[in-house]
C-alpha cells in the first residue's frame, strides 16, 4: 500500500500543477519503498535527492505561474515563504543525512508527507480558482 494515496481533494484544478504534485506524492511513495525494504543509508540518499531537487522545481514552476498570472502579491510573497521554509528544512535534513549524523528514516518521511498534503490542502487550493478566473486550467 503507498504511503500517501492521492485522491482528487488535492486536486488544485490546475491541470500542470496538478500533476506535478502528483509525482511529488509518486516521489515520497517511492522514498517509503525504499525505506520499507531495508535500503541502505546511500541508496536512500539518491532516492532523497531525487525528491528534494523536484520539490525545487515544482516551487519554481508554482511561482512563475503565479507571478505570470499576477497573483496578489502580499499572497505570493506569504507562498514563496512557504516555500523557501520547507526548502530550507529538506536541505538541512539532506545534509545531514549526507554527513551520515541522520539517517533518511520514516520520520523524514512524515514531516514531507505531512508538509507537502498540508501546504496542497490550505496554501495551493487557494491559488486554484483565481488562476482558473485568469483562464489557467
Amino acid at each position: 500500500m503507498p504511503f500517501i494515496i492521492w485522491n482528487k481533494e488535492y486536486s488544485v484544478g490546475i491541470k500542470s500543477m496538478d500533476e506535478q504534485h502528483y509525482k511529488l506524492v509518486d516521489l515520497a511513495n517511492n522514498l517509503y519503498e525504499a525505506i520499507k525494504s531495508g535500503r541502505k543509508n546511500e541508496a536512500l540518499i539518491e532516492t532523497f535527492k531525487g525528491l528534494v531537487e523536484y520539490v525545487q522545481v515544482h516551487f519554481n514552476a508554482e511561482e512563475k505561474l503565479m507571478e505570470d498570472n499576477d497573483y496578489p502579491f502580499n499572497q505570493l510573497l506569504k507562498h514563496k515563504q512557504e516555500h523557501r521554509d520547507l526548502i530550507k528544512k529538506i536541505k538541512e535534513l539532506f545534509e545531514k543525512a549526507k554527513a551520515g549524523s541522520a539517517t533518511v528514516n520514516l520520520e523524514m518521511l512524515n514531516f514531507l508527507r505531512d508538509w507537502i498534503m498540508i501546504h496542497i490542502a490550505e496554501s495551493d487550493k487557494k491559488y486554484g480558482p483565481f488562476l482558473n478566473s485568469k483562464g489557467v486550467s
